[in-house]
């Protein structure tokens, strides 16, 4: 009997493999960047479609989980100074948040300088040294800091209305070898890259329905981000992966030591249901499952 049920049990794991290559190769063939008229979804499919999916709420913001996640990320910095080898002594946190990575790296022994275009700091990280910088204009202010061994960001690049710049502005502020790290998504072709998904809790949803249909939909709701109300939707600079990709190459300022590309594979239900209007997007299916990127770059 146990012999059958395990028999089962496989034939089960197989045949739930074999589906997921079906779908993942259907989905390839339908998405092949056409260039189409955008199309979208009746408004009133919305609601259908707001019902189907629970919110999401696993990215938290009370305390014990902004310290886990400050701890696991202060763990990966110094991860990647090792296997690097450089030595993590000066370092720039880019969009550095509630600050609580930059304390929580100062207070053990890796001096750090949290800089954000806004000043969202809590009460526990008020003591950090902080500057209201924005990377992708003049850094001036940060020259008496520099240089810089490591420069560091999470989640904050497909935030930036000028990546190239902010990038040119952080290798200046790099000593010779010293590297910048990234960790960002949701991209923003990706499901949830229009970092909406407290309130409106479809996939795609930037695809799906049109600017005015979001806008009115938003309108009806409080807007839930950062841990908080805001009065608006984060900014995003809206870079494709191919953007990304063109922008993440060697130059004369900087080697590429790491490029990544993060995916899933959860949406191709969706991909597949709803082909009619996000096919008429000219996207990829690349550029629809690319969920987030990390990258390493070395001043030269």
């Amino acid at each position: 009997m146990e012999s059958m049920r395990a028999t089962h049990q496989n034939w089960s794991n197989f045949a739930m493999k074999v589906n997921q290559k079906a779908k993942r190769w259907l989905a390839k063939r339908l998405y092949k960047n056409n260039k189409l008229s955008p199309a979208y979804l009746p408004s009133d499919e919305f609601q259908r479609l707001q019902q189907m999916y629970p919110p999401r709420t696993n990215y938290k913001y009370d305390f014990n989980s902004r310290f886990s996640r400050a701890a696991d990320r202060a763990s990966s910095v110094i991860n990647i100074a090792q296997r690097y080898d450089v030595q993590p002594s000066n370092m720039l946190e880019v969009g550095c948040g509630d600050g609580l990575l930059s304390k929580l790296l100062s207070d053990n022994g890796f001096p750090t300088i949290g800089i954000d275009a806004k000043d969202w700091r809590g009460k526990d990280s008020q003591g950090i040294r902080f500057e209201q910088v924005n990377i992708d204009e003049s850094t001036s202010v940060l020259s008496s800091y520099s240089p810089f061994s490591i420069a560091f960001s999470y989640n904050t690049f497909e935030h930036i209305p000028n990546p190239e710049n902010a990038i040119s502005n952080i290798m200046e502020l790099l000593q010779q070898g010293g590297l910048l790290y990234l960790s960002f998504g949701p991209l923003y072709n990706s499901p949830w890259g229009m970092h909406v998904y407290r309130m409106l809790h479809m996939p795609y949803v930037q695809f799906l329905f049109s600017p005015k249909t979001i806008e009115d939909k938003l309108k009806k709701t409080q807007i839930d981000d950062l841990g908080q109300n805001l009065d608006e939707l984060q900014y995003l600079n809206r870079y494709s992966l191919e953007q990304y990709d063109a922008l993440f190459q060697e130059t004369e300022l900087y080697t590429v030591e790491q490029y990544k590309k993060n995916s899933t594979q959860s949406v191709l239900d969706e991909l597949i249901a709803h082909r009619r209007v996000l096919s008429t997007h000219g996207l990829s299916y690349e550029e629809l499952t690319t969920t987030s990127l990390e990258v390493v770059l070395r001043k030269k």
